[in-house]
């Protein structure tokens, strides 16, 4: 029992506490260093947390740690409150700065003690002064068209001592990032605080160079803390949109009968392009006939469209658009529709023509024939040496020096008075 009271005696003599701890907490993780923009509101705890029994007696004083020394303790005045409260086992001192002015801190940090545990904590500051805020000028001149050209312009001043300013251009691609061009370094305005940077970055619109450009300004202070400031355009990629090699703007297409049409309609474009059908005049889809299909080719959505079960009736020009947000195509195809017995007619028509021109011969032939057998006949009846029983009067019939195979001559006879 002496010998325990007499280790408490001596702890207080040598002002130690056992039982007390310090730490020092800024709203802003990891606890250490405190980063703040001078102008903005910001607070800082300092903690005394008692290890058991009950909280600490006294509370934590903050000071302002200059380079060099001496302290400044921190107290309630125009821009600065401070406020001290007990939760459980922690006395807890807090300093909020509204606003935060460089005058303020400490040009090093801050140092959080008490008299229970004088070594107390330490957190250092990197305050960025109200001129040390870069006024920033972006400008953008972005093409649609895939070929052409991107121009960013990123222009920067500050006008503060102890801060440099930096500029860098940075792409992001697919959640990849890359530098574009280095650091370039700011133009001073000769013995004055004034710096400023500006940088062009021009781009040739491709699918490859497409993405996030981004105008980093960095302004760093002397212990090389900077603070950085963006300003970011989207470069989009769009290409005309174009049909595919060896495809054909016009087709003609026949199909037979009950079979099936095929027709391909393969354009390629960045951003893809959206394919729609018509037939005619009259868009048409998968609920337009039970018979239409459609499905995507390669890359183009929608690019293949199938009839099934073709009639006479579906004989047309079909048209497929392939728009995207710049520019458009179309291709036609003609549809034809066969008979599967299309190859035999023509070869019946001529076996028809081959019979109607024979009968046509035969025909004549026989005609023919039967006139000159009737020419014959009369010839014959003419040249007879017999008088018909008919005779005309005063006629008479002789035959000539032939005798009865020559013709036979008329002449007048004498006819009695």
């Amino acid at each position: 029992m002496k010998l325990k009271i007499f280790l408490v005696l001596f702890a207080q003599l040598l002002h130690i506490s056992p039982t007390i701890c310090v730490r020092t907490v800024t709203e802003i993780i990891p606890e250490s260093p405190f980063i703040a923009k001078e102008g903005e509101r910001k607070q800082l705890h300092c903690i005394l947390e008692a290890s058991e029994g009950p909280p600490p007696a006294s509370y934590g004083n903050v000071f302002a740690y200059p380079n060099p020394p001496p302290f400044e303790l921190l107290k309630t005045g125009k821009n600065i409150t401070v406020s001290k409260e007990t939760k459980g086992l922690q006395a807890i001192t807090t300093v909020k700065f509204d606003p935060l002015s460089i005058n303020d801190v400490g040009s090093s940090g801050f140092y959080c003690t008490s008299q229970s545990y004088p070594s107390g904590t330490h957190v250092d500051s990197f305050i960025l002064p109200k001129g040390g805020v870069p006024k920033i000028n972006f400008t953008s001149t972005i093409p649609n068209v895939g070929g052409a050209e991107a121009v960013f312009n990123c222009e920067a001043e500050i006008e503060a001592a102890g801060v440099q300013i930096y500029l860098t251009w940075l792409h992001y691609k697919e959640g990849n990032s890359s530098v574009v061009s280095a650091k370039e370094k700011p133009k001073r305005g000769g013995k004055s605080p004034k710096k400023t940077i500006k940088s062009v970055l021009k781009v040739v619109l491709a699918e490859n160079t497409a993405g996030d450009y981004e105008c980093v300004i960095s302004a760093r202070l002397k212990n090389s803390v900077d603070f950085n400031y963006t300003r970011n355009a989207t470069l989009t990629y769009s290409d005309r949109v174009k049909i595919v090699d060896g495809a054909q703007a016009k087709q003609r297409l026949q199909v037979y009968e009950k079979k099936e049409a095929v027709m391909i309609c393969q354009a390629v474009s960045v951003p893809p392009a959206t394919v729609t059908w018509k037939k005619g005049n009259s868009p048409i889809d998968a609920s337009s006939d039970s018979r239409y299909r459609f499905s995507s080719y390669k890359s183009t959505e929608f690019g293949t469209f199938v009839l099934k079960n073709v009639d006479y009736k579906d004989r047309a020009v079909y048209t497929c658009n392939a728009s995207n947000s710049i520019s458009f195509v179309t291709m036609e195809f003609t549809l034809r529709v066969r008979d599967p017995l299309g190859a035999l007619w023509p070869f019946l028509g001529i076996v028809i023509e081959a019979i109607v021109l024979a009968v046509i011969i035969v025909g004549y032939e026989y005609y023919k024939k039967k006139d000159k057998e009737k020419d014959r006949e009369a010839k014959e009846k003419e040249t007879s040496p017999l008088l018909p029983s008919t005779s005309q009067p005063g006629v008479a019939y002789t035959a000539g020096e032939g005798g009865a195979e020559a013709s036979v001559k008329m002449r007048p006879s004498a006819v009695s008075t």
